[in-house]
């Protein structure tokens, strides 16, 4: 692929990801104006069909509830406890200190991380000899594009 065919090739890959963000939002605008259509007539499922093709469409309620934990925590004291489950997205944000905290556990829910390991070897913690045969290496491409300003 010589440069003008690669440059044609990103042209065309930008283009193709703006339209599909410009769909994306379009299609979400339609569900909602669907929704309305329906909520206005008073149905909770259609069939309609489009070309020769036929298609249900069903409107549904989704509950979200959303706790004001600080209230709760004083509150209910160390009852607190029994309504709390793992928070992933709480859990990323710990990074290193999680692990601090798990201690022991991490031989059940942790799994080796490369830079720990590349850390580990550089501290003299262990040896790259000891990693022969108890890792296998997997390579695969990404592509990643990106806007860039000027």
């Amino acid at each position: 692929m010589n440069a003008q065919e690669l440059q044609t090739t990103l042209t065309r890959y930008v283009a193709l990801r703006e339209q599909a963000q410009q769909l994306e939002e379009e299609r979400k605008q339609l569900s909602k104006a669907l929704g309305a259509h329906m909520k206005q007539l008073g149905l909770d499922s259609l069939e309609l069909t489009v070309g020769e093709q036929n298609y249900v469409v069903r409107r549904s309620l989704t509950t979200r509830i959303r706790y004001d934990t600080s209230i709760l925590q004083q509150r209910l004291g160390p009852r607190y406890l029994h309504l709390l489950a793992v928070d992933h997205k709480k859990l990323k944000s710990c990074g290193d200190q999680l692990r601090e905290w798990l201690g022991a556990h991490l031989l059940e829910v942790g799994s080796p991380r490369r830079q720990l390991v590349k850390e580990a070897v550089e501290k003299g913690l262990v040896k790259v000899e000891e990693f022969a045969g108890a890792f296998r290496r997997e390579q695969r491409a990404v592509v990643s594009v990106t806007a860039r300003s000027s």
